[in-house]
């Protein structure tokens, strides 16, 4: 509809797992979510993290 986005809210659901490779899968991914975000000059401005299967 013609709408720039200015900033985003990432939610994440992780599969139950140990905390060090929760950590590690989460940083993966939002380190992707920026990377494409800084190129689009959009900020990440906040989110949640859930656990599920």
């Amino acid at each position: 509809m013609g709408a720039t986005p200015h900033s985003v809210l990432a939610i994440v659901t992780l599969p139950y797992g140990l905390e060090k490779k929760l950590e590690k899968t989460l940083y993966q991914f939002l380190s992707g979510v920026i990377r494409i975000l800084n190129e689009s000059q959009i900020s990440l401005i906040g989110g949640h993290t859930i656990e599920s299967l």
